[in-house]
């Protein structure tokens, strides 16, 4: 989702100020860090680390691909939520595996 949705968490700052509160809690806490951040936000790296693995092997032929197929489904002009249905949906170049 690091493409996909990180819009949505402020790219990154959202992470810093929550792994901020973390790092707290775990010191008051006597807790471990890394338990804490994993389970908060764990699944949501891991998501984006492999989108963007996928993302970096994409050449300009699948970018083309995906853009037409993007016109083709929403015409030319696309909105922000249209757009983020689009990036979370298995269509195109971008959601494949």
């Amino acid at each position: 989702m690091l493409f996909w949705k990180l819009n949505t968490r402020g790219f990154g700052l959202s992470y810093a100020v929550e792994s901020g509160y973390l790092a707290a809690k775990s010191i008051m806490e006597n807790s471990s860090y890394d338990e804490l951040w994993k389970g908060s936000f764990g699944e949501e790296i891991s998501r984006y680390h492999l989108k963007r693995k996928q993302l970096a092997r994409l050449n300009n032929e699948d970018y083309e691909k995906t853009i037409g197929e993007m016109i083709q489904r929403y015409g030319p002009q696309i909105s922000v939520e249209r757009y983020a249905d689009f990036k979370s949906s298995s269509f195109g170049a971008l959601g494949q595996n």
